[in-house]
Parts: structure tokens; sequence; C-alpha cells
């Protein structure tokens, strides 16, 4: 059993930047959303989770669920055969599945491992250009950490998985990008 490693408290799933001036915040205990303008606030808020809000969202939207695993302080990435950039493993739900049996389910297609479904910590959302589509299709990747129990071995359509710093963010998906900047910004990512 792969465990996940103990983070600083805020450290994941607190704040999410903006876009545009706009955000978002989980708030109460049924999980409703605010919307709210200006910059987003500082991280560590109990209970919050916050996630970009653009004028994209209006526009098409491709619905992503991603595993984020780090291994001293580097991000687990992979890369789909036929592709030119990087990308966080996970993928596109099936209809009627539940974030948790998307991620179960991609993450044992592409790195034949199986999630520990008790480990699972909702990390957040974040929305971007969809890369190698036209302007206006917009990725929502939300994005959780988890242990696994297995051997990480590219599968399927993965052709490659890597281990990834800040320095190889210019390799990476637009929405990868700023999911890189947020791990980077607590300290989860090194240069």
């Amino acid at each position: 059993m792969h465990r996940i490693p103990r983070l600083p408290p805020g450290s994941l799933g607190s704040v999410i930047a903006g876009v545009n001036g706009c955000w978002r915040r989980r708030i109460g205990s049924a999980g409703e959303w605010s919307k709210e303008e200006g910059p987003a606030p500082a991280a560590g808020i109990p209970g919050s989770s916050v996630s970009a809000v653009t004028d994209q969202s209006r526009s098409t939207l491709i619905d992503k669920i991603a595993w984020i695993h780090l291994k001293d302080r580097r991000v687990l990435s992979t890369r789909s055969t036929g592709k030119d950039v990087y990308y966080l493993p996970g993928g596109k739900r099936e209809a009627g599945e539940s974030d948790l049996e998307t991620l179960v389910r991609e993450i044992h297609e592409e790195l034949s491992v199986q999630i520990d479904a008790s480990s699972v910590v909702h990390l957040g959302a974040f929305e971007a250009q969809a890369h190698g589509h036209s302007a206006g299709v917009t990725v929502r990747m939300t994005c959780y950490t988890a242990g696994y129990t297995g051997e990480l071995t590219a599968s399927n359509e993965i052709a490659e998985i890597i281990w990834l710093t800040m320095r190889d963010r210019e390799r990476v998906s637009p929405v990868d990008k700023i999911i890189f900047d947020h791990l980077y910004e607590r300290d989860l990512l090194r240069d």
C-alpha cells in the first residue's frame, strides 16, 4: 500500500486561484457554492474549497478527474501515445459515474494500480483552455490525492509515465500549468 504523504494543514483543497477576477467557495456542510468577485482569499480557510469561475465556464466544458500523486516534491505525470505534452493521470467521466468511480477506473486503466478509495482527498477544481481544442473549449480538472496499491505501469493509451517538477511546467497542458502553480505556491512541488 502506497500512502499519501502527510501535508501541512491548509496546503491542499483550501484555495484555488481564481481566473478573470471571479472565484467560488464551497460553503456549508451541504457543499453549496457562492460566487464571489475580486481576489481569492488566502489559503488555509477551514472548511472551504475555492474553484475558478471564468467567462469560459459558459462555453463548451470538458469534465475531467485527475490524480495528484506527489513523491519527493515531484508530481506524477503521463504522456499519451501521439501527444506532445504531459498530462496529470486521469480522464473523462462516463455517464452516471461519480468522481471517485471515475478516478478509480481511469487510474487503473492508465497506470495499472488500484486507488485506495478510503484515502481519497479532494485537492480542488481548476479550469483552463483545453489543450488541442478550439478557442472557447474549457477543461475543468477536479483533482484528488490518494494512496494506491500495485506498481505504476504505463497502460492502454499511456506511452510514458514521468515525475515532473516546476522546471517542467512548459511541458504540460494549460490546466496542468495552473495546478503546478498551485502545488509550487504551497511548497509541494520543487523547482
